[in-house]
């Protein structure tokens, strides 16, 4: 199942609000980094130029103010453990293995060569040595903060995608009320529910006419036809083997058939597919036509498992199977046709000589263009071959 429009709405928000959380805590630590860092050398500038006051008003070299710096004459007075760490000539930051964090700056002061100053500012560090509780205070106020904000993304979600939400359900009724909803909201989602409106009127209207159409061809026009074919049975004897009177009857009978396509294709209910247990349909087919068959002397070969079955309509598969066997009755030469049906394949093969052939009014029976709906219809796939002298149709159920 498909995710809402409110669903996918929620996730891209809520990723975002993801993102801007992260970020913003990425850099509210990096800030309280750079704060704590600044302090840290402002406190020593401080001492820095106090030293050189003092020293200057005074020639005396006073001791630090604060007691976790301490002023070294020379590298060689600083302790063992941070001389490899102290570059000449500028300041930095020493970190050991025992946790304890140095900063260090040289002093220049007139006539004496440059001093060292050194702070353990281990005690000063507030970020890296947050207490438990503190943490804990601040990792609430995010999660609280990241609630809110999916909250606060939720609702919108719901509020921006509900007029579409409340048009698609509209949609989905049956039957659908009219107006739509949003029809004259004077938004995007108004335009789109008015084009909605539109276009499902005249899908209406045309279902209307399409159905007028099919009731008015299916009573009107078989009440002259069944009139036509009962006076042509009617006939008397003596012309009854006219061949004007064959073709009359061949014609009627195409008319008819033609006829009862096009209502199976037009009605609703062709849509609707079963289960068809194929070789008694194929089977039903042929005995509906066993008069003709007979006639024709046609040899049948039927190669179909009592099992096997296709997903399809009967009344377009009865159609679609009988034009093609009409089909073979007229053309196949010598009067032969083989049927097989498997893995969901169904093939007609009949021989196509060059010796002479029955008139038939339409090549395949009602055309290739109504075989080919009938077949899809149902959701088949037709498609025929010529070779060697072998007509084969072939339908994929």
């Amino acid at each position: 199942m498909k995710a809402s429009l409110q669903k996918r709405l929620f996730l891209v928000l809520g990723i975002f609000v993801l993102a801007i959380t992260a970020l913003w805590a990425g850099l509210s630590l990096m800030l309280a980094y750079v704060v704590e860092d600044e302090i840290i050398d402002r406190l020593l500038a401080g001492e820095v130029a106090q030293l050189q006051q003092t020293y200057v008003s005074s020639g005396v070299m006073a001791q630090p103010r604060l007691d976790e710096v301490a002023i070294y004459a020379s590298l060689a007075d600083v302790p063992v453990a941070l001389q490899a760490h102290i570059e000449p000539g500028v300041g930095g930051e020493i970190f050991t293995p025992d946790d304890t964090h140095f900063h260090y700056r040289w002093v220049q002061l007139q006539g004496v060569p440059p001093m060292l100053l050194v702070a353990e500012v281990s005690p000063w560090l507030v970020v890296s040595r947050m207490s438990t509780s503190l943490f804990i205070l601040l990792s609430a106020g995010l999660f609280m903060a990241l609630l809110l904000s999916l909250v606060a993304a939720y609702v919108i979600a719901g509020i921006t995608t509900r007029p579409l939400r409340e048009l698609t359900a509209a949609i989905e009724q049956n039957p659908r009320p009219s107006p739509l909803p949003h029809v004259h909201q004077n938004d995007e989602v108004g335009v789109l529910a008015t084009a909605m409106e539109s276009a499902l009127d005249g899908l209406q209207q045309a279902l209307a006419r399409e159905s007028a159409f099919t009731h008015d061809v299916s009573h009107e026009l078989r009440t002259p036809l069944t009139a036509l074919r009962n006076a042509v049975v009617l006939l008397p004897a003596s012309v009854a083997n006219d061949a004007e009177v064959k073709q009359l009857v061949a014609a009627s009978a195409e008319i008819e058939n033609l006829l009862t396509t096009l209502v199976a294709l037009a009605r609703s209910e062709s849509s609707l597919t079963t289960p068809l247990p194929m070789r008694a349909l194929l089977e039903d087919v042929l005995l509906a036509r066993s008069e003709v068959i007979e006639a024709k002397g046609l040899v049948l070969e039927l190669n179909v498992d009592d099992e096997a079955t296709a997903q399809g309509n009967e009344q377009l598969a009865r159609l679609l199977i009988g034009n093609l066997v009409d089909n073979a009755l007229h053309y196949a030469h010598p009067a032969r046709l083989s049927i097989r049906y498997h893995a969901g394949l169904l093939e007609l093969a009949n021989p196509v000589g060059q010796g002479e052939r029955a008139a038939h009014p339409a090549s395949l029976g009602h055309g290739l263009s109504l075989v080919r709906r009938l077949a899809s219809s149902q959701g088949w796939r037709f498609n025929t071959a010529e070779a060697d002298n072998q007509y084969v149709a072939r339908i994929a159920t």
